[in-house]
């Protein structure tokens, strides 16, 4: 699963569809979640093996401990690192810039610097500025002037992004009053950026947002986007070969 054999040359190549998938269950694995979880959140999502079927443990387990897999998922994590991971700064990320007693303050401080070195791109919209503006002032303006001294995109405010993000509301992931966290989800997923980077543990960065704005998005024709923290990131850069 997660490679396909071309043709003409018989070499293995990336299945772009099945990719997400292995690339979802070897980073679980690598957390140290078990099988049983992994396999609920898995057929949670809608996602099925090479054969169509619902994962179990033997598919799981034959999955995990096949070469050719592994060596995809390497190809997989290998071709993330290359193309450089497009990462969405939700509105907390501008806040714990700022905010030196948090614990992800100083995460966040090298994240933003990593941008501005050219490591990951760097992409906010117009949810993130419109949430800034209620900001106290002198903090509203210093989170603002980020945006400039930084090499971030601006992502606009759009229908397409206004009615995905009214689907997760429907479907009961975000609360309707919690508008703009399902917002910031939705504008990086039509967008098509692999992270969204969010301390709101509250609605964004909790499990079930995870699993069920994933199991939404593919329903929608769009792929899954990974919800983490700048340490997360930061983490993968400094995995082990």
């Amino acid at each position: 699963m997660g490679y396909d054999v071309d043709k003409e040359t018989r070499k293995y190549i990336v299945n772009e569809k099945e990719a997400e998938t292995v690339r979802y269950i070897f980073l679980q694995y690598a957390e140290g979640v078990g099988y049983n979880t992994i396999i609920a959140h898995l057929n949670d999502m809608g996602w099925h093996s090479k054969r169509g079927k619902i994962f179990g443990k033997n598919s799981l387990h034959d999955l995990l401990k096949n070469p050719k897999c592994m060596g995809i998922y390497k190809m997989i994590i290998g071709m993330i690192c290359i193309e450089k991971l497009k990462l969405y700064l939700e509105t907390t990320m501008f806040n714990y810039y700022f905010d030196t007693d948090r614990d992800g303050h100083a995460d966040t401080v090298t994240l933003f610097e990593a941008i501005r070195e050219g490591k990951y791109e760097a992409y906010t919209s117009g949810y993130t500025v419109l949430e800034l503006e209620d900001a106290p002032e002198p903090k509203r303006g210093k989170m603002l002037v980020l945006m400039e001294e930084y090499p971030i995109t601006m992502l606009g405010i759009s229908d397409e992004a206004d009615r995905l993000a009214e689907v997760y509301i429907a479907e009961k992931i975000i609360p309707s009053r919690y508008r703009d966290d399902s917002a910031h989800i939705a504008v990086a997923s039509i967008h098509g950026l692999h992270c969204v980077l969010s301390y709101n543990f509250k609605h964004i960065n909790r499990l079930n947002t995870k699993i069920q704005t994933g199991r939404v998005n593919r329903a929608e024709g769009y792929n899954g986007v990974m919800i983490c923290t700048a340490k997360e990131v930061l983490d993968n850069e400094r995995r082990p070969d």
